[in-house]
């Protein structure tokens, strides 16, 4: 992927598309630094690909939270995820339903922001992220409902207070 975007860009002449790209290279080198497992590289071209020597490149404001939500967790930062996670969850955006990673993303944050309010002790949060990704996934296929089955199980034991973590 890395010399795919490297040979992209040598073969681009015209300053003003070198200029209109340069951000989605951005975003692209950060998702090869994800698959790479250099989350901190990620975070850098992820917020790099967010803005143009002009101002923001997108009017989409849960874009960036969402992949630096996932860098953020992949480097072991957990509270720096959830409060990215939290600001994709909780931003007002009309444009969600016509924006083609929403419908997929809600759904693995969801999941996702469960775990890390789980791993931290907060019930309350956990479960309620829990209820949510088990509403999206209730009539998911067949080979993802595991995931929704352990989901069940994690938020039956939160809601019984004597069960410890």
């Amino acid at each position: 992927a890395e010399k795919i975007l490297a040979d992209y860009e040598r073969q681009l002449k015209d300053t003003s598309l070198i200029r209109y790209l340069q951000p989605f290279i951005h975003r692209a080198r950060g998702e090869v630094r994800l698959a790479e497992h250099r989350p901190l590289e990620a975070i850098k071209e992820f917020r790099a690909g967010d803005m143009a020597t002009d101002g923001p490149v997108s009017a989409c404001p849960i874009c960036l939270p969402a992949r630096l939500g996932r860098a953020f967790d992949q480097a072991g930062m957990p509270d720096s995820a959830i409060a990215m996670f939290q600001v994709y969850m909780t931003t007002p955006y009309s444009g969600r339903a016509s924006k083609p990673q929403d419908p997929s993303l809600l759904a693995l944050i969801s999941e996702r922001l469960a775990q890390l309010y789980d791993d931290k002790g907060e019930r309350a949060k956990a479960a309620a992220y829990y209820q949510k990704f088990i509403d999206l996934w209730k009539n998911a296929d067949p080979e993802l409902q595991p995931r929704v089955a352990a989901a069940r199980v994690r938020l039956a034991r939160l809601a019984d207070p004597e069960t410890p973590r």
